[in-house]
């Protein structure tokens, strides 16, 4: 009935693709949006800040926050002032963090192991890809 519903398909694909992605988190004790955190810190090349979390993340400011709240609550992140201005945070591994990112790559690698066999490799970057020209395009009209 609805087989050309861009609506209706885009969110019976994101169900599914949480629902499996929760079930891989779940081994690490963390939901796929508290993963995708740790693992945007720990690939960062230098400490990022709340802010450039948000531009990564493609989240709101108040939601990276509240990401961070939790994560320091566990105690797999913390936040230190910068050296450049004390007045912005930066977020780092503690070391549970850095073991929990460690574990974290280890899932996210299976997972994306055990999609590949499920799907074709070139089906997944052009679904990627139509996805993020879609989101940009989406944006812009928005904006507008």
């Amino acid at each position: 009935m609805f087989d050309h519903c861009l609506y209706f398909n885009l969110n019976k694909t994101t169900r599914l693709v949480n629902k499996i992605w929760d079930e891989a988190f779940a081994v690490a004790s963390l939901s796929p949006a508290h993963g995708y955190l740790l693992l945007a810190v720990g690939k960062s090349e230098e400490a990022p800040s709340t802010q450039a979390l948000r531009d990564v993340l493609q989240l709101d400011l108040s939601t990276v926050s509240r990401f961070v709240d939790a994560l320091e609550k566990k105690m797999l992140i913390k936040r230190q002032a910068s050296i450049e201005d004390k007045r912005i945070k930066l977020i780092v591994l503690t070391h549970q963090g850095q073991m929990k990112f460690d574990e974290l790559v280890k899932v996210a690698d299976g997972l994306f192991n055990n999609i590949r066999e499920v799907l074709e490799p070139d089906d997944v970057e052009q679904m990627v890809g139509a996805c993020s020209a879609m989101s940009a395009n989406l944006l812009s009209v928005k904006q507008a």
